[in-house]
């Protein structure tokens, strides 16, 4: 693991108020989800199913797939590093810049890794490695790629065994996903997450989708009970009440293209577009590290230092757009930090 990515909140406890690092549903979980949570801790005194069947079963029956085609895990990291475990010492393609797990778990398994601009992926690209991941839409830079450009790509490429996150999926105007098509490739693994859309990272719950003998050959590597009593509860609740627990993604999306307007009508920022309600931005002054310590401090905004993202440096930061209430007070925090630089 690289300590350092991802949402760290942890490090500064309740002096931030409003979290723009972590790319989650702003407003948190519904308040049914919670209340399954707590009727789930009655549960605790027994084991949780080993390997999570009931919602292999939900799963199959909303995407018209198998049972067989999927594999619970406990947060779509463990996926990865389920993934590289059962590929270990094999080569690998990952499309940078993107999320660093996939190399981590590369290099935990002694996969060697080719790097790749993700900005080149088009249905013509080679690629010559025993794995390739994928991000849809990518983290951290929220580009996204049509599903049909990935399902060309991947039956171009038959000896590669291709992982695509879809962990941000639902987090677009037009969401693009393969989950749906195994029937036409045997050379794709999903990997999808409940903690995103439903604002549930805490609770730890995600899948691997794939087809049957990929499946088989993963769980080879799983322990059992990975995923606990209350994630299981939980998840199995929001499969069971999905469309009415969805989130208003289309608000955010058009807060988000706000924020965006925003951030760029102050000199000195450089906004880079992106499908997702998430988005990179460019300081040209100072550095994101210093902006993230300052925004902190001062206003209780905390923003993800991106300059440990392969392929990027230490101008980029990432941020997650939240409620109008709170990206007011981040753009107050912008400016007031570029007012000190020039001071300085």
């Amino acid at each position: 693991m690289i300590y350092g990515h991802g949402d760290d909140l942890y490090n500064f406890g309740s002096s931030i108020g409003a979290n723009f690092s972590s790319n989650v549903w702003p407003g948190g979980p519904d308040p049914r989800v919670i209340e399954a949570m707590q009727r789930s801790i009655a549960q605790v005194k027994n084991y949780p199913e080993p390997n999570a069947d009931s919602i292999r079963q939900k799963l199959a029956e909303r995407y018209s797939l198998s049972p067989g085609n999927f594999l619970i895990t406990n947060g779509a990291a463990e996926a990865f590093y389920l993934i590289a475990q059962a590929f270990r010492q094999a080569t690998a393609t990952i499309f940078t810049p993107t999320f660093s797990e996939y190399e981590d778990a590369a290099f935990a398994n002694d996969i060697h890794c080719n790097y790749r601009s993700y900005t080149g992926i088009h249905i013509g690209t080679k690629i010559d490695t025993t794995l390739a991941f994928i991000c849809n839409p990518n983290n951290p830079t929220g580009q996204q790629l049509r599903s049909d450009t990935l399902l060309q790509l991947i039956n171009n490429n038959p000896e590669t065994v291709f992982i695509v996150d879809e962990a941000y999926a639902d987090f677009t105007r037009t969401p693009e996903s393969l989950l749906r098509s195994f029937g036409k490739l045997s050379n794709l693994v999903v990997v999808h997450s409940f903690t995103k859309t439903f604002a549930i990272p805490g609770v730890r719950t995600g899948f691997i989708a794939a087809p049957d003998d990929i499946v088989k050959k993963i769980t080879r590597y799983k322990a059992p009970w990975s995923v606990n009593v209350i994630a299981l509860h939980t998840t199995t609740f929001i499969l069971d009440h999905y469309d009415s627990l969805f989130p208003n993604i289309g608000s955010l999306l058009d807060e988000c293209d706000w924020l965006k307007d925003a951030i760029a009508a102050i000199e000195g920022y450089e906004v880079i577009p992106s499908n997702s309600s998430y988005f990179l931005v460019k300081t040209t002054f100072g550095t994101a590290s210093a902006l993230k310590l300052y925004l902190a401090k001062e206003v209780g905004c905390l923003i993800r230092d991106a300059a440990n993202f392969r392929g990027l440096d230490e101008r980029y930061f990432r941020i997650a757009t939240q409620s109008r209430e709170k990206n007011i007070l981040f753009l107050k925090g912008l400016r007031a930090w570029k007012a000190s630089s020039i001071a300085i």
